[in-house]
């Protein structure tokens, strides 16, 4: 895995470059402590949970629609097209996950994520004000566990449900949300 480190002599980089080969820009003697991405069964289970969903809204109307007709084959169809959005589903999420990324560095948490568009968060680390591990019921049968990152603004993430930075499908979420910890108390 590559990484940037730009000398001081040269401030011009071009931003699309560093999106695509998927790496920081280091500021003048910062060094990266960690970095990761988006587990890949953290794509499985947003899947999984999305056709669940849909399987619950569209499986009793077909039903319905069956009893009322007295012909099993609407929830055939519904079983057909929740597979169809399934594998789109799937598709779209590996894709859009596939570009979640994070750092941290001795002096800021960067996050990098989206999928047509992006979004480059920075926070220097003695703004962060807590940090919290997350992971639902779904997560927790596959094993996935994310952190959720508040700084001082407390400003509410756009792109999550969560405050501020999300880290998803962290490996070893914990072990990375005790550096983070250890960081900002050194701060």
């Amino acid at each position: 895995m590559g990484r940037t480190v730009i000398e001081p002599s040269r401030r011009r980089w071009s931003l699309s470059e560093s999106i695509k080969t998927k790496s920081l820009r280091l500021l003048e003697g910062e060094r990266l402590l960690n970095e990761g991405a988006a587990g890949t069964r953290y794509v499985h289970a947003r899947a999984i949970g999305e056709t669940v969903k849909g399987a619950c809204v569209l499986l009793p109307i077909a039903g319905v629609i069956g009893l009322a007709v007295g012909d099993v084959r609407p929830v055939l169809g519904t079983l057909l097209l929740l597979n169809v959005i399934y594998m789109i589903g799937w598709a779209v999420m590996h894709m859009s996950w596939s570009w979640h990324r994070w750092w941290i560095t001795d002096r800021r948490l960067v996050v990098r994520h989206g999928l047509v568009g992006y979004r480059i968060q920075s926070v220097p680390l003695e703004r962060i004000v807590d940090v919290t591990l997350r992971a639902s019921w779904v997560d927790r049968l596959l094993g996935l566990q994310h952190i959720d990152v508040r700084d001082m603004t407390g400003e509410v993430s756009a792109v999550s449900r969560g405050a501020g930075l999300n880290l998803w499908a962290v490996e070893d979420a914990e072990d990375v949300a005790d550096q983070l910890v250890q960081l900002v108390r050194v701060e």
